[in-house]
């Protein structure tokens, strides 16, 4: 779990646009937050809060979620037809 305190120069940033920002590095989407605050997943002040609460200095945000590994699977149900083979490729 991530405990963040709210600067003042982060006071009246949306809590959704404010993750976004402070999780980039991770490679969370808007979505996938705003999807974690509706299930609880991150608190503010020890209270759960709608993706639109404007922050305020001071503001205790919990975050408990952790960013799922994309992994990336060929398809092997293509079928590729070669329109051009030599002694080359």
């Amino acid at each position: 779990m991530k405990k963040i305190i709210i600067a003042k120069e982060n006071a009246g940033s949306r809590l959704d646009k404010f993750l976004v920002r402070e999780f980039f590095s991770l490679g969370m989407t808007r979505g996938e937050i705003i999807r974690n605050i509706n299930d609880g997943k991150i608190l503010v002040n020890d209270d759960e809060k709608k993706p639109s609460y404007v922050l305020k200095d001071g503001d205790s945000v919990e975050v408990d979620i952790e960013k799922k590994e994309n992994k990336i699977f060929p398809n092997t149900k293509i079928k590729i037809d070669i329109i051009f083979e030599d002694e080359n490729v």
